[in-house]
């Protein structure tokens, strides 16, 4: 009789069971930490391409419209012309016309109905007589008005445009462009995320774009006023040099600022660590990291409404240059402050990315001897 003899069945030991155990979970961690990495990666990237979307289309934008910049005689009513107002507070009013293209660029559809202006038009248009009026719209005539409009407390850039020039409604009429309500309405947005949009413009005696430098020592305008009389803030009001240029006077460059806050809350913003003193030249945040250096960058911080400017970081501790830069003014700051409905916010301090474009204005002629 023959025996049957069992095989034994080998099996994992407790100790090689923990050992796979251990290694699974190491490699879920590897895995987690690779996913998580990749996912950061990815959301700084978006956030730098948003960043740089908006930038460039806050600036190059306005730099194709002052490519374009058109003079108007300052005879019309409201006076036409090439105007910028900036408020103590950061706000930018830029007005001024500019030459249209496409189908303006044909006689017969820049002109057509242009000789019967005069004929009952009312703005945009004219209605006819009769059960059934037409509206017959007057002619753009080649020029629009255009105009850009940015709100520091909304950190919001608008752009609006209509043709033809003049006639209710008009960008040039002072009483149009006081109210916001209907910049509001006639504009488009251009950004939500600016921290400052600046325009300066070089004059015929204008030496340098160093806002430090006074404007009669060569430093930029940061006000336009093309009439010379409209304006008191102008650096060449009732000018008789600028007044002889009957309205044209155009700035021979611009210089465009657009300093965009980053859409990611984590970067490039901190919260402020110590109370900050209107003479203070320290500013301590919670977080340094990730604010650019002085050297080669745009060494400015954001304190709630206050621009301030730095010239170097150790740690969480900024060096401050100059308090109230960029026109702002120095005041005392607390660590946080309470709304309205009682509650508590950390004061913020923030940095972004600047982007910058200058442009010649070919539409601009000489002015006096020296420009």
């Amino acid at each position: 009789m023959n025996s049957v003899r069992r095989g034994t069945k080998s099996g994992f030991t407790l100790a090689e069971l923990l050992v796979s155990v251990g290694i699974l979970v190491l490699l879920g961690l590897a895995m987690s930490l690779v996913l998580s990495s990749t996912v950061d990666l990815w959301r700084g990237g978006a956030s730098r391409r948003s960043t740089h979307e908006e930038g460039r289309a806050a600036v190059q934008e306005l730099a194709r419209d002052l490519e374009s910049a058109f003079p108007i005689e300052a005879g019309g009513q409201p006076p036409a012309g090439f105007f910028a107002i900036a408020s103590p507070r950061g706000d930018l009013l830029l007005r001024f016309a500019r030459a249209r293209g496409g189908k303006d660029e044909n006689p017969l559809t820049r002109e057509g109905g242009a000789g019967t202006v005069g004929g009952g038009y009312d703005g945009y248009h004219v209605a006819g007589q009769g059960a059934n009026p037409q509206k017959k719209y007057r002619a753009p005539g080649g020029v629009s008005e255009v105009f850009y409009f940015y709100l520091a407390s909304e950190e919001t850039l608008w752009r609006g445009e209509r043709a033809p020039v003049g006639g209710p409604g008009s960008f040039f009429d002072p009483t149009a462009v006081n109210n916001v309500a209907y910049l509001r309405s006639t504009g488009r947005v251009v950004s939500r995320s600016l921290l400052a949009f600046r325009v300066l413009f070089w004059g015929p005696e204008t030496r340098t774009w160093d806002t430090a430098v006074d404007p009669r020592a060569g430093g930029p305008l940061v006000t336009w006023d093309s009439t010379s009389s409209l304006d008191s803030s102008f650096f060449y009001y009732n000018d008789p040099r600028a007044i002889a240029l009957g309205g044209g006077m155009l700035p021979l460059k611009v210089k465009i600022l657009a300093f965009v806050a980053s859409p990611d809350a984590g970067e490039r913003t901190a919260r402020l660590a110590r109370p900050l003193g209107q003479a203070d030249v320290e500013l301590a945040v919670n977080r340094g990291e990730g604010f650019p250096e002085p050297e080669g960058g745009f060494p400015y911080l954001k304190v709630e409404d206050e621009w301030v400017e730095y010239s170097g970081r150790s740690g969480n501790t900024f060096t401050l240059k100059k308090r109230g830069a960029l026109g702002t003014t120095a005041v005392d700051h607390p660590t946080t402050r309470t709304d309205s409905q009682g509650a508590t916010d950390p004061v913020l301090v923030r940095g972004g990315r600047v982007f910058s474009a200058t442009r010649d204005i070919p539409a601009a002629a000489p002015m006096w001897e020296g420009d």
